[in-house]
């Protein structure tokens, strides 16, 4: 069995709900390490996946996308600063916060750029799949990003004893 945490980077605070559209959470990024961020820092080493979800942080992030979608928020800020290792999952990609804004093939474009390693529920799966075998062929997206995110889903796996 594997673990998953979620709504990161928290999900808690906010009035709106990101299966019917765009949510923003406007706290910087010392508030979220106060209140918000305390769970899952708390419990990454307990955990396999952390799910990222679809809101904005304006205060934190200036490239304006969701956060399971922005590099700035998933490579910089989890991976980077928290130091998460494990695997990161994309929210549904059929939720109301990406598909009225993204097509099923830019949502998995951007959701693997930023770091993400399993995409759930797209819109249009052969979209998504197109859209991503054509942002390897022209070099938006590289192989070696798509590795990485292999190479933690065979870990994982091995680690449940699937492999």
């Amino acid at each position: 069995m594997l673990t998953c945490i979620k709504h990161f980077p928290g999900h808690g605070d906010t009035a709106a709900d990101t299966h019917s559209g765009y949510v923003a959470v406007n706290k910087t990024w010392e508030e979220l390490k106060a209140c918000e961020l305390i769970p899952f820092a708390e419990n990454f080493e307990k955990t396999d996946f952390v799910m990222v979800a679809h809101i904005t942080l304006p205060l934190v992030t200036d490239d304006g996308l969701p956060a399971s979608l922005s590099a700035q928020l998933i490579t910089e800020k989890l991976r980077g600063e928290l130091d998460y290792s494990g695997l990161v999952v994309t929210d549904a990609l059929s939720m109301g916060a990406i598909n009225e804004a993204y097509t099923s093939a830019q949502a998995a474009v951007l959701a693997l750029q930023a770091g993400n390693d399993v995409l759930l529920m797209s819109e249009d799966y052969a979209a998504a799949f197109d859209g991503v075998v054509q942002a390897v062929e022209n070099g938006t997206l590289t192989e070696e990003r798509i590795d990485e995110s292999v190479r933690r889903i065979l870990e994982a796996k091995k680690t449940a004893g699937l492999l």
